[in-house]
């Protein structure tokens, strides 16, 4: 047991870790830059992820005003293995993380009945390729959902 007073990290594992410092440093090139307010037109936010035995990160994409799309990818390190592993799943509303916001989270995210039906696994220090498949997949979405996520209206400001 540690013999500290914090975890800043949240017992989440350093290959997660690594994967969103690489997302910290990329900016959505795909996504359509606001010159007005100096922002992009979609906003992003990272959350815990705790399933009731891993902990990840979850990072969200949505519009800028309330009110979807939006689409939520969890990272984190399978339970048995140092495997990386990604889930990905959409909504018409943000994911506040909380256990009784949308009783049927888990079958959303996890598409199939067991732990191993994930959206993509990546092998022990696979970080950039699990990067680059989470921002593959936030373009794919904006791309799909773009008039949805920008016809919001020219305000900005952030759906918390």
């Amino acid at each position: 047991m540690a013999q500290h007073i914090a975890d800043p990290t949240f017992n989440i594992k350093a290959q997660v870790l690594a994967v969103m410092q690489l997302l910290a440093q990329r900016g959505p090139a795909f996504a359509n830059y606001n010159k007005k307010y100096g922002d992009y037109r979609v906003y992003f936010e990272t959350k815990p992820w705790y399933n009731g035995r891993e902990r990840g990160l979850v990072i969200t994409m949505g519009p800028r005003l309330i009110g979807g799309p939006y689409l939520h990818i969890a990272v984190f390190e399978h339970r048995n293995s140092d495997q990386l592993c990604t889930l990905r799943w959409e909504t018409e509303h943000n994911y506040w993380n909380h256990p009784l916001e949308d009783p049927e989270i888990f079958e959303k995210a996890y598409h199939g009945k067991t732990k191993y039906d994930t959206a993509a696994s990546f092998g022990c220090g696979e970080i950039g390729k699990c990067a680059d498949w989470v921002y593959g997949e936030f373009e794919d979405f904006y791309l799909e959902n773009k008039k949805k996520l920008e016809d919001k209206g020219e305000e900005v400001c952030q759906a918390k």
